[in-house]
């Protein structure tokens, strides 16, 4: 709203002589400073943050796999994804993110130009699939439109740290699950300097990489030094559903959006796609997971003679992504 200021002079009286005029100047020019917003001072720029923000989440959604694991089967995660897609315009996400074995520039341009129809803002992780057909993480994540193969973005109260869990470094043959040096170092850095709360989002589960210890590190001293920094950490790649909290964070398993893996069948497929909604809500001081649920397409993974330990155990291995609701810790609230 603007401000209008009105100077009344008395009739009848010079008001025209020079010190006059210089005081009215002056005058003048106070009364516009003190009524300008304080635009680019640290007060202006800290006020009113958005303090809820909600996004959809799907992974290990392997476009073409299912069609060649089963000849005939069609690409039908095209169909996931779209469903995916209406899913989300319809509750109005803030962003969508996927956690990576989306598709790869070799065959995967439908599927991209799917994701590329949604209207709102869409962020990408690097799988270990994507590498597949002979392709470099990096050209992928050109292809994707990513802005490096690990990045931070901010959404309203938060900022999402995306890693890349495929860097060399991994023991033996096979698909490196690793994040190297530099790339700890960029990490460090980037949860001291957060003027907000971080999710972490990165494909394979801290757990599970070559130099985990080394990486779980890096989380806990960021938590140590700056308690409820880290809000939680989004993973994918096991094709499972479960949360685990070590170190007062939250690792939260986001289940594939098909399939469980078996090889000797290969892929047990499940009946419905899953994906999860999140909010983050800071009044309410709560995050909530919003999952599906739905049933195995035809025999579950112990029909086809999957050990019910390890990996497959009943309790992690389900066509679901459970809800879940966590509380906001004052720490992070405080940020």
């Amino acid at each position: 709203m603007k401000r209008v200021i009105a100077i009344l002079l008395p009739r009848g009286r010079s008001c025209c002589r020079a010190a006059e005029l210089r005081a009215l100047v002056f005058g003048i020019a106070i009364l516009f400073a003190l009524a300008r917003p304080a635009w680019g001072t640290e007060e202006a720029e800290s006020v009113a943050t958005p303090s809820r923000v909600t996004f959809g989440v799907i992974a290990d959604v392997h476009y073409g796999v299912l069609d060649w694991a089963t000849p005939g089967t069609g690409m039908v995660e095209l169909d996931f994804v779209r469903a995916f897609l209406d899913d989300m315009r319809e509750h109005d996400v803030d962003f969508i993110i996927q956690l990576g074995d989306f598709c790869k520039p070799s065959d995967g341009q439908p599927m991209l130009d799917l994701w590329n129809t949604f209207e709102g803002r869409d962020y990408h992780v690097l799988g270990n699939h994507e590498r597949d057909g002979g392709h470099t993480f990096d050209a992928v994540a050109e292809w994707l439109g990513m802005p490096a193969r690990y990045y931070t973005f901010d959404e309203g109260p938060i900022r999402g740290i995306v890693l890349d869990a495929n860097e060399p470094g991994s023991d033996g043959e096979g698909y490196a699950a690793y994040i190297g040096n530099e790339q700890q170092e960029w990490l460090t850095q980037q949860l001291a300097e957060t003027d907000r709360p971080v999710i972490v989002f990165v494909h394979q589960p801290i757990e599970v990489l070559d130099n985990s210890a080394e990486v779980m590190a890096v989380l806990e001293q960021a938590e140590q030094e700056r308690p409820g920094v880290i809000m939680a950490v989004f993973s994918a790649h096991n094709h499972q559903d479960y949360m685990k909290i070590k170190h007062d964070i939250p690792f939260i398993q986001i289940n594939s959006a098909s399939y469980v893996w078996y090889s000797p069948v290969p892929t047990v497929r499940y009946a419905e796609p899953l994906w999860g909604r999140v909010v983050v809500d800071f009044e309410a001081e709560v995050l909530r997971v919003h999952g599906k649920e739905t049933t195995w397409l035809d025999k579950d993974p112990w029909e086809h003679g999957a050990p019910e330990s390890g990996h497959y155990s009943r309790d992690v291995t389900r066509p679901a992504i459970s809800d879940r609701e966590l509380t906001i810790r004052p720490e992070t609230l405080q940020k």
